[in-house]
Formats: structure tokens, sequence, C-alpha cells
């Protein structure tokens, strides 16, 4: 004889029931993480191009004033534009520490170092102290 199983009429629609409230809950949390991935945002971190255009921008305004400071500077920095050298402090700061080859009084050609501060935004920055050792 075959056995018959008796269901409970009551439960197939709790179980189902229970079943869509799981997949339901998954899909919430899924959404949720997805679009926190998605919308995730560090207001914080500047843009690459604009600290690029920063970089580009101190690099320029110390060149032009270890250039003025200088007899006749041959050679600026350690190689690469914007110089890799530029270092970014506090406040709208930026710092370049390098050195300069010039020739001196006697028409020889001298390494001397210097640290460059500038402060500014965007494109606009100024030199705000230049100390040479």
């Amino acid at each position: 004889m075959k056995e018959v199983m008796k269901i409970c009429p009551f439960c197939i629609p709790v179980q189902m029931t229970l079943y869509r409230c799981l997949v339901a809950v998954i899909g919430v949390l899924a959404v949720v993480v997805f679009v926190a991935v998605v919308f995730q945002s560090t207001p914080d971190a500047p843009a690459p191009q604009a600290e690029y255009e920063a970089r580009m921008s101190v690099s320029v305004v110390c060149e032009n004033a270890v250039k003025q400071r200088f007899r006749a500077p041959s050679h600026i920095g350690s190689g690469g534009w914007p110089s890799p050298d530029v270092k970014e402090l506090p406040g709208s700061r930026f710092r370049l520490a390098s050195y300069v080859d010039a020739e001196n009084e006697a028409g020889e050609t001298v390494r001397t170092n210097f640290v460059c501060i500038a402060e500014g935004s965007g494109e606009d920055y100024e030199v705000v102290e230049l100390t040479v050792r």
C-alpha cells in the first residue's frame, strides 16, 4: 500500500510567505549595497586634473622666483614636469624642495638647495616663502 502524506493546508502559505520575505530582504540589501558603492564619494580627495594643475602652477611660480633670485640659473630641479618634488601642505599650500645650478660671481656653476612654499588655488599661486640653503 502506498502511504499518503497529509500536508497541512495552512503550512504551505506560511512557508511561501517566509520565502518571499527572505527573497525581498536579500534583494533590498543588495540594492542598498550597490547604490552605496556606486555613489560613494570622497569630497576631500582632489581630482587628479586639479592636483596636476596645482602642482604645475606651483612649479612655475617657484621656478620664476628662483630665476629672479639667482644670477644665471642654468638648471632647476631634478627633472620631470611638473616637478615631482612638489608636496601638498595643509591650508592650500604646496612645498617645493629642490636645487638650482647657477653661476656665481666667479663664473663657476654651483648647485644650491632651496625650499619654496606657494599658496593659492586653481592655477593662481604665489610664493609666500623662498629659503635658499
